[in-house]
């Protein structure tokens, strides 16, 4: 039996040994394109799920950057990003633009020192000025005027790049109201020395003690130091034959010469000058407050006058 087998065997050998080789070199090559193509489809599905998430990441970042410009667009204040690299403007909200003085296109690209000028003062109450306080600037515009800002500055990070972010308030409206305030108060200063004279005069008339000479010096001296510039201020007063004046008194072109009445009969007058030119044209040395109030005074002297010679 094992001689029978042998020769089985040997026969089998030769008849099916030549294509022993090429069933083995067929199993291989078929394991080795089962192997390709499950790494080639690996390798499809990270290639597709790479771009897949990188047009989805580019899509939230356009995103992301539309809503920003979005915000920023609907904010008031100017806002500028900023590349701290070159100092070059990036962005610029439409409020920026208006602040500027140009269109989106004229700005971008520039630096953003051409139209900072130097800080005015600090709003902080530090003995320092620090870089994230906000602080007043005049900030420069195409049309080559400037306009004061309230400056605030802050680092942002926008699609993984750092930026410099300044925001710009607009204290034009704000510098006005305060120059008016401060003009309403020289105003106001003004009528209260208007007011102390009349009301001195009037105490001065309520005192039978003073000679008419002494309480015509007097009145003089009210007068004169109600004006808008006392020490260039001098009066002078003459009623019938006495005559009264500043020491410094001189005659100018700048002066408001009034008459005194008593009881309908021209008694006198009162001047006002200036010693030296105020600085004003001639017609507007004196304001029209002033010019009332030296003919009230000659009014309420000549009244008390007539009062005096009554007696």
């Amino acid at each position: 039996m094992n001689s029978d087998f042998l020769i089985t065997f040997d026969d089998f050998s030769r008849r099916y040994w030549p294509l022993l080789l090429p069933v083995i070199c067929l199993l291989a090559w078929w394991f080795n394109y089962l192997l390709f193509k499950r790494h080639l489809r690996l390798a499809l599905f990270r290639l597709r799920h790479r771009q897949t998430a990188g047009i989805e990441r580019r899509k939230r970042l356009e995103a992301s950057e539309e809503r920003l410009q979005v915000i920023l667009s609907s904010i008031l204040t100017g806002v500028a990003v900023i590349n701290p690299e070159n100092r070059q403007i990036e962005y610029v909200n439409p409020a920026g633009c208006r602040l500027l003085g140009g269109d989106e296109g004229d700005i971008l690209g520039r630096q953003i020192e051409e139209f900072e000028l130097a800080v005015t003062e600090s709003t902080g109450t530090g003995p320092a000025l620090l870089a994230d306080q906000p602080k007043e600037r005049q900030l420069a515009t195409l049309q080559g005027d400037s306009r004061p800002v309230l400056e605030n500055t802050a680092n942002i990070t926008i699609n993984d790049r750092s930026f410099l972010l300044k925001s710009y308030l607009d204290l034009t409206e704000q510098a006005q109201a305060r120059e008016e305030v401060a003009e309403l108060n020289v105003k106001l200063s003004k009528r209260i020395h208007e007011l102390n004279c009349l009301f001195g005069i009037t105490n001065l008339f309520a005192r039978p003690d003073l000679q008419l000479e002494e309480l015509l010096q007097k009145v003089v001296e009210l007068v004169a130091s109600a004006m808008t510039k006392p020490r260039d201020a001098v009066a002078c007063l003459s009623i019938d034959e006495i005559t009264v004046s500043s020491a410094t008194f001189v005659h100018t072109a700048w002066h408001i010469h009034r008459p005194v009445f008593r009881a309908g009969e021209e008694a006198g007058w009162l001047e006002v000058a200036y010693r030296q030119d105020p600085g004003l044209e001639l017609a507007e040395a004196f304001s029209d407050e002033e010019i009332l109030l030296v003919e009230t005074v000659a009014q309420r002297l000549g009244r008390h006058l007539e009062g005096v010679f009554a007696r």
